[in-house]
């Protein structure tokens, strides 16, 4: 049987192949990872022994493993000039972390390259928010994941799959930084994942115990038939 994950979040045994993250979907990597860390492809450290609700979970920005963090705090400048701004600071970030910095606007005009998938790095309209998505270089399909406890899909905010990320609807995220290499071997992020303390601020409860999905949705013994 066909489950569609777009829609539920986990899939079928026989439907795997058709969904090539679907690994992604499945245990603590749902709450536990970004955009950023998908888009890296960034699932270290392991968290599948742990139980939901049992964690905080402290994910870096870009530009903090290579000591350019994006901090886009800008001020007296035109609208344009801080667009302009953060689109070279988010660039700087990505090449200091190990992003491969393309020149490119369009991604048909984009070489493949061996060893290589592509991503494309967005900012939100008040220029202080990103987001990532990545290519699957088979199918040329594109995939992101809407933060944490959220499910990776190739689908654009209308549910569009996305087949050009610089014309599929970003909702939230207009503006366009840049086209970027990552290695098939990821790029190393520093993703802590602490025991569950108030303090920390970063307090991620258990989804199914917040009404979010079912229980089955969290465990990979648990797939559908």
């Amino acid at each position: 049987m066909r489950v569609d994950i777009t829609k539920t979040g986990w899939i079928s045994d026989s439907a795997a192949t058709d969904f090539p993250y679907w690994h992604w979907n499945i245990g603590a990597l749902p709450f536990t990872r970004n955009c950023l860390a998908f888009a890296c492809d960034a699932k270290e450290p392991d968290t599948s022994h742990l139980a939901p609700g049992q964690y905080d979970i402290l994910i870096p920005s870009p530009g903090e493993m290579g000591g350019h963090p994006f901090n886009p705090k800008f001020t007296g400048k035109s609208r344009y000039a801080r667009e302009m701004a953060a689109i070279e600071m988010m660039r700087k970030s990505l090449e200091a972390d190990g992003f491969i910095m393309l020149p490119y606007e369009n991604q048909k005009d984009i070489p493949r390259a061996e060893g290589y998938y592509l991503t494309a790095v967005y900012l939100e309209e008040l220029l202080e928010d990103y987001h990532f998505c990545r290519r699957h270089e088979k199918t040329g399909v594109w995939y992101h994941k809407r933060g944490l406890k959220n499910f990776v899909t190739d689908r654009d905010r209308p549910g569009n799959r996305i087949i050009d990320p610089k014309t599929a609807n970003r909702g939230w995220f207009p503006h366009f930084v840049c086209f970027a290499f990552v290695p098939n071997t990821g790029i190393k992020l520093d993703i802590q994942i602490r025991p569950a303390q108030e303090e920390h601020g970063y307090r991620y409860s258990s989804p199914a115990a917040a009404g979010f999905f079912p229980k089955r949705f969290l465990f990979p013994s648990n797939r559908a038939s």
